[in-house]
């Protein structure tokens, strides 16, 4: 998931570089801290977040964007469940480890001026403030139960960031609850529906449910309209107040199509799109789909109240500006201004809507979709995974074959050689069972083969080169792809 960055991001990547300030204070970057201030608004209104409600930050790539939303998800349930004790130990009020842990930053604040406590009389019962086996003894007086703490709803398409993030929170293996994955190989409704449950029986808070926008392998959208309905559902029903994290490392950028009616793009997709700005948080990368130079990700919540996290003091830094300095609140100390001057030259000259970047992945998406037709007209050898994956494509070399074990080595084995041709790079992935198992049965039935390997493994093309599609010189790169591809499987078939 890489091509070419553009100019703009180049240029504000150099003058960025040639300055070198930290983003750690306007201290240290009297300029660069405002113009991230900038960017990530930029960026926060693409999402389709309300202008000037939307907060964040730079960092260094999606994986540290994604635990930066873990330790925030973290953050505000340990306060709500802080104060569900002192409620249960201290008032008549008696609520459950789970209506605690959900009740909402409005209901929390709510609570702290009814009862006039001072928000570090909490502290005691804070299982980050204390070690977490210390107040275990408190939380089973305060709520009778012993509590086996929160889990994190993941759907099996993740990025391997999330398993990173719950063992660097120390929230255990156990908390990381996968949720299904339907036919489609993206996130299951129902299934959902069910690891809440689970969890609510069990007494163990969600801290967070994440939808991924673009996955890794297939680069297709969960249903983030539908994920938000159901929690909307449970928040409007038992007043249950659940972090909806979108993991949009790769595709946030395709939020710059929604308005455009000429769209390429499955209406499904295009929904899930339009509801991200209903999340709590977003992980972006501009370093992928913003064509900005490594590394550069964003962590973007939808208001300051999102953003609250646990501060850090240090009295050698100062802050001459606290609405713009970020240092106390980010995982990362020192931070380069690179990547958000890259992102501010591209949101400024580009243009982060469908007259800019959604011109440009429109391209891309045109790109993926021209190899996929001729690929079908030219090659009954190999078959498209029909997903809507926007601008990347997965193919798999059935051949003559009606094992999927050999399948698999046939693919792989037109992988290594499309890439020893040096006209072409391509990737490979493989999509696991049980992970992808609807998936992949589906998959086989469509393609007549017996299911008797571990996986699926696929030819994986990532369409992000906008000029693939080039009208200023003679090359038609999709034809030469698939004439390749034609020629190399009808090769192999002979061997």
């Amino acid at each position: 998931m890489y091509s070419e960055i553009s100019l703009p991001a180049l240029f504000g990547h150099f003058i960025a570089l040639l300055h070198n300030p930290n983003n750690i204070s306007t201290e240290a970057a009297k300029v660069g801290a405002y113009i991230e201030d900038e960017a990530i608004e930029k960026l926060a209104q693409m999402l389709g977040y309300g202008k000037g409600q939307a907060t964040g930050h730079f960092t260094s790539g999606g994986t540290v964007a994604n635990i930066e939303a873990l330790w925030r998800a973290r953050y505000r349930v340990d306060h709500f469940i802080s104060l569900g004790c002192w409620l249960n130990l201290n008032t008549t009020e008696k609520l459950s480890v789970v209506q605690a842990a959900h009740m909402g930053w409005e209901r929390y604040n709510s609570y702290l001026d009814q009862y006039q406590i001072p928000e570090n009389e909490l502290r005691k019962y804070s299982a980050v403030a204390n070690s977490p086996w210390q107040v275990m003894a408190v939380y089973q007086k305060a709520f009778a139960i012993n509590y086996s703490g929160p889990v994190v709803l993941v759907p099996n398409s993740k990025h391997y960031s999330w398993m990173k993030g719950v063992s660097l929170l120390g929230l255990g293996e156990e908390a990381f609850w996968p949720v299904n994955l339907d036919r489609n190989g993206i996130l299951d409704i129902n299934d959902l529906k069910k690891k809440i449950e689970k969890a609510n029986s069990e007494s163990r808070p969600v801290m967070m449910v994440v939808s991924v926008g673009g996955t890794t392998e297939l680069g297709e959208f969960d249903p983030i309209h539908l994920v938000q309905d159901v929690l909307d559902s449970y928040l409007k029903t038992l007043r249950l107040d659940i972090w909806h994290h979108v993991d949009a490392a790769y595709g946030g950028y395709f939020c710059s199509m929604i308005g455009d009616t000429e769209s390429d793009v499955d209406d499904v997709v295009m929904q899930a799109l339009g509801a991200i700005g209903r999340v709590n948080s977003v992980t972006l990368d501009p370093h992928k789909l913003g064509y900005v130079p490594y590394a550069c990700g964003a962590i973007i919540v939808r208001d300051l109240l999102n953003y609250r996290v646990s501060a850090f003091d240090a009295k050698y830094i100062q802050s001459p500006d606290h609405s713009v300095d970020r240092w106390m609140k980010t995982l990362e100390g020192s931070r380069s201004a690179s990547g958000a001057t890259a992102t501010w030259m591209t949101g400024h000259t580009i243009g982060f809507d469908n007259n800019g970047y959604g011109k440009i992945l429109k391209r891309t998406i045109a790109g993926r979709n021209k190899i996929k037709d001729l690929m079908k007209e030219s090659n009954s050898l190999v078959k498209v995974l029909e997903v809507p994956g926007l601008n990347l494509l997965s193919l798999s070399f059935i051949g003559e074959s009606k094992s999927l074990k050999q399948v698999n080595q046939q693919t792989a084995k037109l992988v290594e050689k499309i890439n020893e041709s040096n006209r072409f790079i391509v990737s490979k992935t493989f999509l696991k069972r049980p992970e992808y198992e609807e998936l992949i049965q589906s998959a086989a039935k469509d393609w007549n083969l017996e299911v008797d390997d571990s996986g699926l493994v696929l030819l994986r093309l990532t369409v992000m080169n906008p000029f693939f599609l080039n009208k200023e010189s003679n090359a038609d790169y999709p034809a030469e792809f698939t004439q390749l591809v034609r020629e190399l499987s009808v090769n192999l078939s002979g061997n």
